[in-house]
Protein backbone atom coordinates (compact mmCIF):
# COMPACT_ATOMS: atom_id res chain seq x y z
CA UNK A 1 0.00 0.00 0.00
CA UNK A 2 1.48 3.73 -0.30
CA UNK A 3 0.18 6.91 0.73
CA UNK A 4 0.21 9.66 -1.69
CA UNK A 5 0.34 12.92 -0.04
CA UNK A 6 -1.70 16.13 -1.45
CA UNK A 7 1.55 18.11 -2.38
CA UNK A 8 1.98 15.96 -5.66
CA UNK A 9 1.14 17.51 -8.67
CA UNK A 10 -1.50 17.46 -10.29
CA UNK A 11 -4.29 14.72 -10.38
CA UNK A 12 -3.78 12.52 -7.13
CA UNK A 13 -4.21 9.29 -8.56
CA UNK A 14 -1.26 10.00 -11.24
CA UNK A 15 0.90 11.26 -8.99
CA UNK A 16 3.27 8.08 -9.44
CA UNK A 17 2.94 7.95 -13.14
CA UNK A 18 4.79 10.01 -15.82
CA UNK A 19 3.37 13.40 -16.69
CA UNK A 20 1.84 11.73 -20.17
CA UNK A 21 0.24 8.88 -18.40
CA UNK A 22 -1.71 11.96 -16.26
CA UNK A 23 -2.64 13.67 -18.85
CA UNK A 24 -4.29 10.40 -20.61
CA UNK A 25 -6.21 9.59 -17.46
CA UNK A 26 -7.75 13.44 -17.34
CA UNK A 27 -8.06 13.17 -21.01
CA UNK A 28 -9.99 9.52 -20.54
CA UNK A 29 -12.48 11.54 -17.33
CA UNK A 30 -13.21 14.25 -19.93
CA UNK A 31 -14.92 12.29 -22.44
CA UNK A 32 -16.50 10.03 -20.28
CA UNK A 33 -18.54 13.30 -18.65
CA UNK A 34 -18.94 14.76 -21.88
CA UNK A 35 -20.47 11.40 -23.31
CA UNK A 36 -22.79 11.45 -20.84
CA UNK A 37 -24.41 14.93 -20.03
CA UNK A 38 -27.73 13.46 -17.79
CA UNK A 39 -25.53 11.67 -15.77
CA UNK A 40 -22.71 14.59 -15.36
CA UNK A 41 -25.27 17.09 -15.24
CA UNK A 42 -24.33 20.84 -13.16
CA UNK A 43 -26.07 19.72 -10.32
CA UNK A 44 -23.44 16.68 -10.18
CA UNK A 45 -20.78 18.32 -10.90
CA UNK A 46 -21.07 21.50 -9.02
CA UNK A 47 -20.14 23.61 -12.32
CA UNK A 48 -20.64 23.53 -15.90
CA UNK A 49 -19.51 20.26 -17.98
CA UNK A 50 -17.71 22.50 -19.75
CA UNK A 51 -16.15 24.55 -16.79
CA UNK A 52 -15.54 20.91 -14.83
CA UNK A 53 -13.50 19.42 -17.73
CA UNK A 54 -11.43 22.65 -18.52
CA UNK A 55 -10.88 22.42 -14.64
CA UNK A 56 -9.62 18.96 -14.64
CA UNK A 57 -7.28 19.10 -17.14
CA UNK A 58 -5.22 21.99 -15.48
CA UNK A 59 -2.32 20.10 -14.15
CA UNK A 60 -2.83 22.26 -10.32
CA UNK A 61 -6.38 20.49 -10.25
CA UNK A 62 -7.24 17.24 -8.08
CA UNK A 63 -9.90 14.54 -9.14
CA UNK A 64 -12.04 13.11 -6.65
CA UNK A 65 -14.40 10.82 -5.86
CA UNK A 66 -16.14 11.41 -9.62
CA UNK A 67 -13.12 10.53 -11.49
CA UNK A 68 -12.38 7.48 -9.23
CA UNK A 69 -15.64 5.78 -10.19
CA UNK A 70 -15.18 6.90 -13.58
CA UNK A 71 -11.44 5.38 -13.70
CA UNK A 72 -12.97 2.22 -12.13
CA UNK A 73 -15.59 1.95 -14.56
CA UNK A 74 -13.09 2.39 -17.38
CA UNK A 75 -10.54 0.34 -16.27
CA UNK A 76 -12.58 -2.42 -14.93
CA UNK A 77 -10.84 -2.64 -11.26
CA UNK A 78 -11.82 -2.16 -8.02
CA UNK A 79 -9.72 1.00 -6.81
CA UNK A 80 -9.79 1.33 -2.38
CA UNK A 81 -8.98 4.96 -1.21
CA UNK A 82 -7.49 4.83 2.10
CA UNK A 83 -7.98 8.37 4.09
CA UNK A 84 -5.20 8.64 5.63
CA UNK A 85 -6.59 11.12 8.44
CA UNK A 86 -9.59 8.57 9.46
CA UNK A 87 -7.87 5.31 7.93
CA UNK A 88 -11.43 4.51 6.67
CA UNK A 89 -11.01 2.40 3.29
CA UNK A 90 -13.81 3.74 0.44
CA UNK A 91 -13.93 1.46 -2.38
CA UNK A 92 -15.01 1.81 -5.79
CA UNK A 93 -15.78 -0.90 -7.88
CA UNK A 94 -16.80 -0.85 -11.74
CA UNK A 95 -20.89 -1.48 -10.87
CA UNK A 96 -20.29 1.89 -8.27
CA UNK A 97 -20.42 3.65 -11.35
Amino acid sequence: MRSHPHHLRGFCLSGEFEENAAVRLREMCVKQIKCQPDKYSELYLGKSIVEYCEWLMLDTSWGGEIEVLLLAELCQVQISVVQIETLSILTYSPSDA
